[in-house]
């Protein structure tokens, strides 16, 4: 008799279907044929400014057939210490807000007719950590589930979360996302002449301009990771930065001492500029909202880069 306790089939499938938001009688009918084994990317960042583009890649990625997993930590409210408050207005209202939370859930955010082919972006909120006795942080069993789920549905997982804490032992690779002013031609320095503080404009080689973006971006990562690549991100906020651009002869040399050094450049991107400071906030607050914006170019290229779709 097929097994029916929390291990068995039924059971194995509701668990997949609340990891992957695919329908629980899809993943009966299609249980036998798994052989997918997706991909697990994390982003790597101190920027806020960045905080889009992982869903415009995302999005890329599932226009061109391929089936993304957006996967975040979801922290329940029961953490929430003014559950316990002894103010029962306090604990109310908290107890309130715990209760109409929505809790792990799947969210479809580019569904298969929005996409070519077999294309779909999940976005998913699970806990990652159960908590134990003697394990303050928790141990990271549930994350490793939905790991495992999503890379028999999924071509690529994207591990969303804090963007300076790389989870080696259960991420394929590593891609650092800078956000920068472009590729640096030049560096002000201070003249330090006397009392004199003005600073002048000293051009760069390819090789400075490399070591200057490697210095700036990659100085966050607290311990050594092996990545996979750079993405620069751009914000133009005035057509100044436009033409002070460097000429693409300089930009292909530095891109050439980054891959020589083994951390390629793997696209450029330049950043959506929010009209005013509400847009801004909506933008920060809901960044799922960019996957139905046209992408920019850069964003197309730097998701073949990554993941190539053949």
């Amino acid at each position: 008799m097929p097994k029916a306790g929390a291990s068995g089939a039924k059971n194995r499938a509701r668990r997949t279907q609340q990891a992957t938001g695919v329908k629980y009688t899809q993943l009966r009918q299609s249980a036998p044929a798994r052989t997918r084994y997706g991909r697990v990317i994390q982003f790597l960042t101190e920027s806020h400014e960045v905080a889009t583009l992982p869903y415009q890649l995302a999005a890329a990625w599932a226009r061109h057939g391929l089936r993304v997993l957006m996967l975040h930590d979801y922290e329940p409210y029961r953490t929430d210490l003014r559950l316990y408050s002894k103010r029962a207005k306090e604990r109310k209202a908290a107890e309130a807000r715990a209760q109409g939370h929505p809790g792990p859930r799947s969210t479809v955010l580019l569904p298969p007719d929005a996409t070519k082919g077999q294309g779909q972006l999940i976005e998913q909120r699970t806990p990652w950590n159960e908590r134990e006795a003697g394990h303050p942080s928790g141990k990271d069993a549930p994350l490793r589930e939905a790991l495992e789920a999503g890379r028999t549905h999924f071509d690529i997982i994207v591990l969303m979360g804090r963007g300076y804490f790389p989870r080696q032992h259960l991420v394929d690779d590593f891609v650092v996302l800078a956000h920068t002013e472009g590729i640096p031609s030049g560096e002000d320095l201070h003249r330090r002449q006397g009392p004199d503080t003005r600073t002048e404009r000293v051009p760069l080689s390819p090789e400075q301009s490399a070591a200057l973006l490697r210095d700036r971006h990659l100085r966050f990562l607290y311990h050594p990771v092996a990545l996979l690549g750079m993405v620069t991100a751009e914000t133009r906020w005035n057509e100044d930065q436009l033409r002070l651009s460097p000429d693409p002869d300089f930009v292909k040399a530095v891109e050439a001492n980054m891959a020589a050094v083994g951390l390629p450049i793997l696209g450029h991107v330049t950043m959506p500029r929010d009209g005013d400071l509400k847009a801004r906030m909506e933008r920060d607050r809901i960044p799922s909202t960019v996957v139905t914006e046209p992408l920019d170019h850069g964003v197309m290229e730097t998701a073949q880069a990554i993941h190539p779709r053949h």
